[in-house]
Protein backbone atom coordinates (compact mmCIF):
# COMPACT_ATOMS: atom_id res chain seq x y z
CA UNK A 1 0.00 0.00 0.00
CA UNK A 2 1.43 3.35 -1.17
CA UNK A 3 0.03 6.23 0.75
CA UNK A 4 2.89 9.02 -0.28
CA UNK A 5 1.71 8.26 -3.88
CA UNK A 6 5.68 7.51 -4.76
CA UNK A 7 5.28 4.88 -6.80
CA UNK A 8 8.73 4.54 -8.46
CA UNK A 9 10.22 0.96 -8.27
CA UNK A 10 8.41 -1.92 -8.02
CA UNK A 11 10.32 -2.97 -4.98
CA UNK A 12 9.07 -1.02 -2.58
CA UNK A 13 6.65 -3.59 -0.53
CA UNK A 14 9.64 -5.71 -0.52
CA UNK A 15 11.71 -3.75 0.85
CA UNK A 16 9.16 -2.61 3.12
CA UNK A 17 8.68 -6.33 4.37
CA UNK A 18 12.18 -7.05 4.95
CA UNK A 19 12.61 -3.73 7.56
CA UNK A 20 9.64 -4.92 9.26
CA UNK A 21 10.38 -8.60 9.34
CA UNK A 22 13.77 -7.07 10.61
CA UNK A 23 12.38 -5.03 13.06
CA UNK A 24 9.98 -7.27 14.64
CA UNK A 25 12.83 -10.03 14.85
CA UNK A 26 15.50 -7.59 16.47
CA UNK A 27 12.34 -6.37 18.81
CA UNK A 28 11.60 -9.97 20.20
CA UNK A 29 15.16 -10.44 20.61
CA UNK A 30 15.63 -7.52 23.06
CA UNK A 31 12.54 -8.81 24.63
CA UNK A 32 13.42 -12.18 24.98
CA UNK A 33 17.40 -11.51 26.38
CA UNK A 34 15.13 -8.73 28.66
CA UNK A 35 18.29 -6.05 28.48
CA UNK A 36 16.76 -3.17 29.84
CA UNK A 37 15.71 -5.09 32.87
CA UNK A 38 19.16 -6.75 33.35
CA UNK A 39 20.01 -2.97 33.39
CA UNK A 40 18.08 -1.65 35.72
CA UNK A 41 18.90 -4.60 38.05
CA UNK A 42 22.80 -3.65 37.40
CA UNK A 43 22.18 -0.15 37.80
CA UNK A 44 20.47 -0.74 41.16
CA UNK A 45 23.22 -2.88 42.50
CA UNK A 46 25.30 -0.74 41.62
CA UNK A 47 24.13 2.44 43.44
CA UNK A 48 23.64 0.07 46.65
CA UNK A 49 27.03 -0.46 46.28
CA UNK A 50 28.50 3.17 45.66
CA UNK A 51 26.07 3.65 49.13
CA UNK A 52 27.71 1.14 51.19
CA UNK A 53 31.69 2.58 49.84
CA UNK A 54 30.82 5.96 50.61
CA UNK A 55 29.19 4.53 54.56
CA UNK A 56 32.60 2.41 54.87
CA UNK A 57 34.85 4.81 53.56
CA UNK A 58 33.80 8.15 55.45
CA UNK A 59 32.62 6.01 59.08
CA UNK A 60 29.17 6.91 58.57
CA UNK A 61 25.77 4.84 59.08
CA UNK A 62 26.39 1.48 60.27
CA UNK A 63 30.27 2.08 60.08
CA UNK A 64 30.25 5.06 61.76
CA UNK A 65 31.31 4.81 65.50
CA UNK A 66 29.57 3.96 68.73
CA UNK A 67 28.51 6.81 70.84
CA UNK A 68 29.62 4.31 74.05
CA UNK A 69 33.08 3.18 72.57
CA UNK A 70 34.25 6.63 71.14
CA UNK A 71 33.48 9.71 72.77
CA UNK A 72 32.04 13.11 71.25
CA UNK A 73 36.09 14.86 70.97
CA UNK A 74 37.33 11.65 69.81
CA UNK A 75 35.16 11.24 66.80
CA UNK A 76 37.28 12.55 64.24
CA UNK A 77 40.49 11.24 66.28
CA UNK A 78 41.59 7.91 64.18
CA UNK A 79 43.97 6.82 67.20
CA UNK A 80 40.66 6.54 69.05
CA UNK A 81 39.03 3.67 67.55
CA UNK A 82 39.81 0.18 68.27
CA UNK A 83 41.73 -2.25 65.85
CA UNK A 84 39.27 -4.83 66.41
CA UNK A 85 36.29 -2.19 65.86
CA UNK A 86 37.99 -1.45 62.28
CA UNK A 87 37.74 -5.55 61.79
CA UNK A 88 34.26 -5.54 62.47
CA UNK A 89 33.91 -3.04 60.53
CA UNK A 90 35.77 -4.79 57.41
CA UNK A 91 33.46 -8.43 58.30
CA UNK A 92 30.28 -6.23 58.23
CA UNK A 93 31.66 -4.39 54.97
CA UNK A 94 32.04 -7.74 53.05
CA UNK A 95 29.00 -9.17 54.67
CA UNK A 96 26.70 -6.58 53.21
CA UNK A 97 28.18 -6.45 49.94
CA UNK A 98 28.20 -9.83 49.94
CA UNK A 99 24.14 -9.53 50.39
CA UNK A 100 23.94 -7.31 48.18
CA UNK A 101 25.42 -9.24 45.25
CA UNK A 102 23.99 -12.15 46.12
CA UNK A 103 20.04 -10.24 46.20
CA UNK A 104 21.87 -9.20 42.70
CA UNK A 105 21.93 -12.56 41.56
CA UNK A 106 18.50 -13.44 42.84
CA UNK A 107 16.85 -10.86 40.82
CA UNK A 108 18.63 -11.82 37.77
CA UNK A 109 17.54 -15.57 38.05
CA UNK A 110 14.07 -14.14 38.91
CA UNK A 111 14.03 -12.73 35.26
CA UNK A 112 14.70 -15.60 33.70
CA UNK A 113 12.76 -17.96 35.70
CA UNK A 114 9.42 -15.88 35.95
CA UNK A 115 8.44 -17.99 32.58
CA UNK A 116 9.11 -21.17 33.78
CA UNK A 117 7.59 -20.18 37.38
CA UNK A 118 3.74 -19.95 35.21
CA UNK A 119 2.07 -23.75 36.21
CA UNK A 120 2.06 -26.10 33.45
CA UNK A 121 -2.29 -25.97 32.57
CA UNK A 122 -1.69 -28.78 29.75
CA UNK A 123 -0.65 -31.17 32.04
CA UNK A 124 -3.43 -31.71 34.42
CA UNK A 125 -3.06 -35.16 35.66
CA UNK A 126 -2.39 -35.76 39.47
CA UNK A 127 1.27 -37.95 38.84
Amino acid sequence: MNVSGWTSSPYTNIISAILGGIIIASTGILQFEKFHDRWIIFKNTKAKLMNECYCYIHWIGEYGPKPEIISARDVNDKSARDVNDKSARDVKFVKRCESILLSETMDFVGLFNSVNARPNRLNTSDS
